[in-house]
């Protein structure tokens, strides 16, 4: 992985890729069959659930009557995903997908199916016909073999859906260890996904999603396990898809938490150790940005890219050094300055008290030849009246 260039995730934070099992799904609906359905029962008009005609819903079969999942509700569908060229009218399978469950309203799946399922019955059949821009968007998926679109090439998907069961999620902390690691797997390979497709907010949030599922601080386990590890190892990886995340958002205040959360239970963790550098050196906090480069270059890890380390490193040193040299004349035209205005003072003390003293001895010179002036005169008067 390239720690410097921040690669995608995938290849960051993927070495517990599991599939699901029968234990970790024990809390969902049993495998439900595929139905054969009577298209003669389809409704005429399909129902325009945005209101925008880019989401229309055709019923084939109808469900139990007043059975709408509701939001944060674990769901369990099944669905084929077509694309439909828009010049020829052709259509083309996708993918098909059994009992998959999700948690609805929380970016799980595809968003033509999250929104389609809250009006879709327990056990109902339906046609979605979708714009592309709630599934795969402009840009499609190259990972699914759906194109981009462009003026040459443009189209719809069409999803044949099958809700067949939903129940409410019991408390985090009652699902089992099995259940717990599986969901915060699932939820963390679709932020994964939405990552490589730079969705960054929704990946985020399936993060966010994934770290209930193993944040033992939060929901502990209620019995002693020695699979702990292995919550400790997820919450950390998911942590650190967490900080690239917020990293090339910019988000350097949010980017630091999660290092740190990283951290705490892996103070040599190279990624965690990066991406705290490189958000301490964006923040400007170069002296704070050092023992972080500095752990890095001792690491023995093939990832770590130390020429890179080191050019980042010899930055923070050469702003450190600056910052001080700044700081260390400003302080000395501070103690200058106030020295300056302490010999002023001194001065126009001294300047003050001659001229008191001068003032002072002029008076007592006035009065002396004043009193001599009188006595001579009094003197004339007296050797001129005798």
């Amino acid at each position: 992985s390239n720690i410097i260039d921040t690669r995608p995730l995938t290849k960051l934070e993927t070495p517990y890729e599991q599939n699901p099992t029968k234990e970790s799904l024990n809390s969902l609906p049993d495998v439900v069959p595929e139905k054969k359905h009577d298209d003669s029962v389809s409704q005429t008009e399909p129902d325009d659930i945005l209101g925008n005609k880019s989401l229309l819903k055709e019923i084939i079969t109808p469900g139990t009557p007043n059975t709408r999942p509701i939001r944060n509700t674990v769901a369990t569908v099944s669905y084929k995903l077509f694309l439909i060229d828009d010049r020829t009218s052709n259509s083309r399978l996708i993918e098909t997908i059994t009992n998959e469950s999700f948690f609805v309203n929380d970016s799980d799946i595809l968003p033509a199916i999250d929104i389609s399922i809250q009006l879709m019955d327990r056990g109902e059949h339906a046609f979605i016909y979708s714009d592309i821009r709630h599934c795969y968007g402009e840009m499609g998926c190259e990972e699914k073999q759906i194109p981009s679109v462009s003026s040459n090439n443009s189209y719809r998907m069409k999803i044949d859906l099958e809700l067949h069961d939903w129940k409410h999620v019991p408390d985090i902390q009652t699902l089992s260890i099995d259940e717990r690691l599986f969901w915060s797997d699932k939820k963390r390979q679709r932020g994964n996904f939405l990552y490589r497709r730079k969705d960054s907010s929704t990946a985020l949030q399936c993060y966010r999603s994934s770290l209930k599922f193993v944040d033992t601080d939060e929901y502990p386990l209620l019995e002693e396990d020695e699979r702990l590890s292995l919550f400790i190892d997820r919450y950390i990886q998911v942590q650190n898809n967490l900080a690239q995340v917020h990293l090339l958002n910019n988000q350097y205040e949010q980017c630091l938490d999660a290092v740190n959360q990283v951290l705490k239970y892996d103070s040599k963790n190279i990624k965690a150790l990066f991406r705290q550098a490189k958000a301490l050196f964006e923040l400007g906090n170069y002296d704070q940005t050092i023992p972080s480069l500095k752990l890095l270059l001792q690491s023995q890890n093939k990832d770590v890219e130390k020429d890179k380390v080191n050019e980042m490193l010899n930055i923070c040193e050469i702003k450190v050094a600056k910052y001080k040299k700044n700081e260390k004349e400003i302080y000395k035209r501070m103690f200058s300055s106030s020295t300056s205005t302490k010999i002023d003072q001194k001065l126009q003390t001294k300047t003050i008290q001659k001229v008191e003293n001068k003032t002072n001895n002029a008076w007592w010179t006035y009065i002396a030849m004043g009193s001599a002036v009188l006595a001579a005169v009094g003197l004339a008067a007296i050797i001129k009246y005798r």
